[in-house]
């Protein structure tokens, strides 16, 4: 696939995935834009629609490539932790009914890269109350691209557990003309779900806006017990393009969110996630050319988080004493990056990029509402600045053979703000409130297809340098060790860590048949991890650890009609300084669906599995959660049925967790006691659930 060139759907055939969307009608001709954050490619990649749970078709190489819209068995995830938890791989640290924090093959927090259209969009809590997908509405981008391990080095800083984008595509109309597509969805415990998204332009240009809207009241779980998990978000995006000729294209963006989430499993709510963004981008594409493409690309971001423990909870679970918190985090960004055909079989992608962050608090009082924050001034807690510089070459020979590899170093500097505070002697503020390191990143991989089979493998290493981030030099309360200058506080004696991993896969691929397996074997030197066992607060060390896991499924047709699909995931991390498991790694997962498709219907069941889990770290985690108890296996079975009434309109019906099963997902945050959950309990997972979703596209 070209550098630029956007991913074709999946090809329309009799026992296609039944996500498979009706075509499209547009009012006038229209091509795709490129993809302005698209790159290199990074390997072959598998196109296919979400459902709750059920196996995806990964690629050979290590890309996968999502078409949230296209999903006709599921609703639309309540942001983009709910829908990256559904994939082989992946889990979520659940709050309630939103707002987990996405885990990777048991790795989370910044080690997993997120960005937005190309940008980074971070939250502002510092327990990570409002991860980065808190403000992600899948079904608002086109697509989602997900590279599992350090196998790209093109958007940093690299994530050590892999990299995620959530794309839109804009369309470049050749006629004046327009496309628009619609969604709804209803459901159990009020669930209210709405999007519209309106595209109009002319060969001069493009203008699209995204409108979004969505809410959930609290869910029962199997046992029929109320679990605290109210929110509802809504948000407005809009993009202009303009087509300076048949190269060159400018493009201006802009978007503002808010919401709220009522926290089973936090003593305090967020009442506040207000989201505010805007980008520039330009791009300049010249297929044939030795420069390629050019694409330059600059952004800010800006998220206010307040939580508080009265405005979601008033009643019997009013807290005595009413607190209140609010924090801001702004992002600026750029990236530069260029295109260059070397020679037919060698592409080369180089470039920088570099990031800003400011994070803010207003101090923590008793008895004042959200609102009353606008009156009281920042205070500037902390300061993080990355340059890197990117390269990454792509080289086939003998049409069925391809080396991918690329390396990156960046410089990242942070500055505590923080008035010092004991056990921090009173030095100079350099001496006490400056980090700064130099990270190196890398990889190196090959692949071949065999045709004849057809089958085709990869492997790769790759190494990652990772700085801690923000909820690892500023949440805990202590850090690894005494450090002369800085005591025991974490931001002054918190190591970088390094991860170098070896990833392998195959994918057999035949018409209608497909099977796909990745697998991977890593150690990471000073992993950081969080010890909540000595109160008060928690306590960052650092340990070397080594990981192990494999991913594997694939999808058989059962006659002209049906089709049963089948994966697997499992994740193994040990801490070797502690001769014993890391905490938060998620356990053996896999899902079963079988589907029948038939003219314009459809139908399907899913059968979602977990293991127990017994290899935990009690009172060990990461910023969002900890290791509570082991957990048990359970199954939930799933149903659904759609309908395609003509052209531009689909419907869908369906039935989750059908047999009302009570479980809790391993990954949970601890039931919060003013909700009534006794010590470190987990609080259960949704019963049955009804749903109903009409898609329109014209």
């Amino acid at each position: 696939m070209p550098a630029f060139a956007p991913a074709a759907p999946a090809p329309s055939v009799p026992a296609a995935p039944l996500v498979q969307a009706a075509p499209l009608v547009p009012a006038a001709p229209l091509v795709p834009a490129a993809p302005l954050v698209q790159a290199a490619p990074l390997a072959p990649v598998g196109v296919t629609g979400t459902v709750p749970g059920a196996p995806v078709s990964p690629a050979a190489g290590v890309v996968t490539l999502l078409e949230p819209r296209r999903a006709l068995a599921s609703l639309p995830a309540s942001d983009g932790a709910d829908l990256l938890d559904k994939l082989p791989g992946f889990s979520a640290i659940r709050n309630g009914g939103s707002n987990g924090d996405p885990v990777l093959r048991g790795l989370s927090g910044s080690r997993l890269n997120i960005l937005a259209n190309g940008t980074t969009l971070l939250g502002a809590c510092g327990s990570r109350m409002d991860a980065p997908t808190s403000y992600l509405a899948p079904q608002t981008f086109d697509r989602v691209r997900i590279v599992k391990g350090p196998q790209t080095v093109l958007w940093g800083p690299v994530g050590s557990a892999g990299t995620v984008l959530f794309e839109r595509d804009t369309e470049r109309f050749t006629a004046p003309g327009m496309r628009f597509h619609g969604a709804l969805a209803f459901a159990s415990a009020a669930r209210d779900d709405r999007l519209a998204d309106l595209a109009v332009g002319a060969g001069i240009g493009e203008l699209r806006v995204i409108a979004q809207h969505a809410r959930a009241d609290d869910y029962r779980d199997g046992s029929g017990r109320r679990v605290p998990s109210r929110w509802e978000k809504h948000q407005l995006d809009a993009t202009l393009g303009w087509n300076l000729d048949a190269r060159h294209r400018f493009e201006l963006s802009a978007g503002a969110g808010d919401g709220e989430a009522r926290y089973a499993g936090r003593n305090m709510d967020g009442v506040r996630l207000r989201r505010d963004s805007g980008a520039v981008r330009f791009t300049r594409r010249a297929p044939g050319d030795a420069l390629e493409a050019i694409a330059l690309h600059a952004y800010a971001n800006h998220t206010d988080h307040v939580m508080d423990n009265f405005t979601l909870r008033r009643g019997p679970a009013d807290a005595p004493t009413r607190m209140a918190s609010n924090v801001e985090r702004l992002t600026l960004g750029a990236r530069a990056a260029t295109t260059l055909r070397l020679t037919p079989d060698l592409q080369v992608e180089s470039g920088i990029d570099a990031q800003t962050q400011r994070h803010g608090t207003r101090r923590r009082v008793a008895g004042v509402a959200p609102d009353d924050f606008a009156h009281r001034p920042w205070a500037r807690d902390a300061t993080y600045a990355q340059l890197g510089g990117f390269g990454e070459a792509r080289w086939t020979w003998r049409a069925a053979h391809r080396l991918i590899a690329g390396g990156r170093v960046d410089h990242v500097r942070v500055r505590d703000l923080r008035a010092p505070v004991p056990p921090v002697p009173p030095l100079t503020a350099d001496a006490c409130t400056r980090r700064d390191a130099w990270l190196a990143s890398g990889f190196l991989r090959v692949e071949r297809d065999f045709a004849a089979l057809p089958v085709t493998v990869h492997a790769g290493l790759g190494h990652a340098g990772r700085f801690p981030d923000y909820w690892e030099l500023f949440a805990p309360s202590a850090g690894p060790r005494v450090d002369p200058q800085r005591g025991v506080n974490a931001f002054g004696s918190v190591r970088p860590e390094r991860t170098t991993q070896i990833d392998i896969g195959a994918r057999y691929a035949q018409g209608e048949r497909e099977g796909w397996l990745s697998a991977y074997a890593g150690k990471v030197d000073d992993f950081i991890v969080f010890d909540y066992r000595s109160a008060p607060g928690s306590r960052v060390r650092q340990a070397d650890a080594r990981l192990l896991g494999a991913e594997l499924g694939g999808q058989w047709p059962l006659g002209a009609r049906w089709q049963v699909q089948a994966s697997l995931a499992y994740a193994w991390a040990q801490d070797r300084h502690a001769h014993g498991p890391l905490p938060q790694v998620p356990p053996l997962a896999g899902h079963l669906a079988l589907r029948y498709r038939h003219g314009a219907g459809e139908a399907g069941a899913h059968w979602r599995l977990a293991a127990p889990q017994h290899r935990i770290a009690p009172g060990q985690g990461n910023v969002a959660g900890r290791d509570l108890a082991t957990s048990q296996g359970f199954g939930v079975l799933s149903l659904h049925a759609a309908y395609a009434v003509s052209k531009t309109a689909r419907i869908a019906i369906g039935m989750d967790n059908v047999l009302n099963k009570r479980y809790a997902e391993h990954l949970n945050k601890a039931g919060s006691i003013a909700f009534g959950y006794p010590g470190a309990a987990r609080f259960d997972d949704p019963g049955r659930a009804t749903w109903a979703k009409l898609i329109l596209d014209i």
